[in-house]
């Protein structure tokens, strides 16, 4: 892929059991797609969201930070995204996770997307950084603490913290029965606390384990 044109990508992915196409974002809010060839040249943008970041300061950590395929992508063409919209006159500091939809096996998405959950962001750093869907089909969103360490202990909010949600039930989602604080004692969304700054989070596929 030496020829494909170098930009600020953060990560590369593909919808589950399809590599034909890679994905790659931009934090500058762009997603394009490349055919999965080591003599690929160019790529296609599919989703450009640059609109949401024009005219603030892309500033710290903000930006389009990562995506996620729905299992079923196949049949129900959804992706999901994570970004953080800088301050700007008004407003403030936000971070996102968002889902959009395709109807061409991802060629191109929705330029409207749906706002699943959002959080105040009041610090530069340690915002929203990575999405995944697990084995179980839930999705896993990780929360730095925006720089106030004591916060990731505390069990009502999501900071410093991967949050776990069904995104098949529920308006605009579900809990698990078996997240840590589904029925009380904390944020229900709250699968695991105590983080400064998950930014990125794999599974091993053939353990469970969450790295």
């Amino acid at each position: 892929f030496a020829d494909l044109p170098k930009r600020d990508a953060l990560t590369v992915e593909h919808p589950p059991g399809n590599g034909a196409y890679l994905y790659f974002i931009d934090r500058d809010g762009r997603i394009s797609r490349f055919l999965n060839d080591s003599t690929a040249s160019e790529s296609d943008l599919v989703l450009d969201l640059r609109p949401l970041f024009a005219g603030t300061e892309r500033e710290g950590q903000s930006g389009m930070m990562d995506l996620a395929f729905h299992p079923d992508f196949d049949s129900n063409g959804e992706l999901f995204v994570s970004y953080t919209v800088p301050n700007s006159p008004g407003i403030a500091r936000r971070a996102y996770v968002a889902k959009y939809t395709s109807s061409d096996g991802g060629a191109s998405f929705s330029q409207t997307g749906e706002i699943i959950l959002s959080l105040r962001q009041d610090g530069l750093f340690h915002g929203i950084g990575t999405l995944f869907f697990g084995l179980d089909d839930y999705l896993y969103i990780g929360f730095g603490e925006g720089g106030n360490s004591p916060i990731v202990q505390e069990t009502s909010n999501w900071y410093g913290k991967i949050l776990r949600i069904d995104v098949d039930s529920g308006s605009p989602y579900g809990i698990p029965a078996d997240n840590p604080f589904a029925t009380s004692g904390g944020a229900p969304e709250v699968y695991a606390l105590g983080f400064r700054n998950p930014w990125r989070i794999s599974q091993d596929r053939a353990t469970g384990g969450i790295w």
